[in-house]
């Protein structure tokens, strides 16, 4: 079986809630793609795919590449995108994929209203939630409450710097054994002006709780680990205004929670947990930026096993 449904059947499952997927090792995609000869203009492109889909749910689909879309840009059907609408989403659970690489590839645009968790585990070759930046200003997961992955040995990042306001009502990361991971947000790209906007808003505005546990590569959560690596010689400001909780265990690699050239406010954040960051320095790489506190809601710190923290 290559796939759950054909594009011309589409119409056809008005009332389906729940798709559920396991070790179908030919499938391909789960939603035909429209045929390359159908006109970029026909409606059905811009159809909800499933109106009432409620739970999505693959695993062990071992030759799955992206969930919809493209994987190569150059696959793009007519050079053209076209929208992937799944109005009533809650769930999206996707496990041991072994060679997906993105869960929404090229050239489909996004609209995933009631989307409240991302799970993605042991798909070892998966780089991102996203292959393409964002094709609209309108959040595509305005109600996504929750990404979980683990054991996802080629993805660096969880959200890209261009897909952070796309993610307004976020609550909870949790990262395990992503060996390759070495930021959780993407840093804004070199080329990028100054005085953009973008630099100084609240990136994840209702992130509640951070985990990260055996992420061998991180060097720092947050900004540069070396002075010399800040942005355009600037800073840029990080607000996590509802943070209350960071977890972070067993990333040998660490060198600072928050690195040089971001300056910081965590008005709600009440615990920070780290254990066994064998390289761990300190909690910040840089001296204050403000004589505002920017953790006065710290209640607990609790360090264990790192044995390069003097102080």
């Amino acid at each position: 079986m290559k796939r759950v449904v054909e594009s011309e059947w589409l119409l056809h499952f008005p009332n389906l809630k729940k798709v559920k997927v396991r070790g179908c090792k030919k499938m391909v995609e789960i939603i035909g793609r429209p045929p390359p000869c159908m006109p970029v203009d026909t409606a059905l492109l811009d159809v909800s795919s499933f109106q009432k889909l409620e739970l999505l749910e693959i695993i062990e689909g071992e030759n799955l590449q992206v969930l919809c879309g493209a994987v190569d840009e150059q696959e793009v059907i007519n050079g053209h995108s076209y929208s992937l609408s799944f109005p009533c989403l809650k769930k999206l659970n996707i496990q041991r994929c072994l060679k997906l690489k993105y869960l929404f590839g090229h050239g489909c645009k996004l609209s995933l209203p009631d989307l409240r968790v991302i799970i993605i585990y042991g798909c070892k070759e998966i780089e991102g939630i996203t292959a393409a930046a964002a094709g609209s200003l309108l959040p595509a997961f305005p109600s996504l409450e929750e990404i979980d992955v683990a054991s996802c040995g080629n993805m660096k990042r969880v959200v890209e710097y261009e897909w952070l306001l796309h993610f307004p009502n976020l609550k909870k990361i949790k990262v395990w054994g992503c060996k390759k991971m070495v930021e959780i947000i993407g840093r804004p790209p070199p080329c990028m002006p100054v005085d953009t906007a973008v630099l100084d808003v609240s990136p994840l505005p209702k992130l509640e709780l951070l985990e990260i546990v055996e992420g061998e590569n991180f060097q720092v959560l947050f900004g540069a680990a070396d002075e010399q690596e800040v942005i355009n010689e600037h800073s840029y400001s990080l607000l996590f205004p509802c943070l209350k909780k960071l977890n972070i265990q067993r990333c040998l690699k660490l060198k600072y929670l928050f690195g040089h050239g971001c300056k910081l406010f965590f008005p709600d954040l009440q615990a920070i947990v780290i254990k066994g960051c064998e390289e761990i320095e300190g909690i910040t790489a840089a001296a204050a930026g403000s004589l505002l506190p920017a953790f006065p809601s710290l209640e607990t710190i609790n360090v264990e096993s790192c044995g390069n923290m003097k102080g």
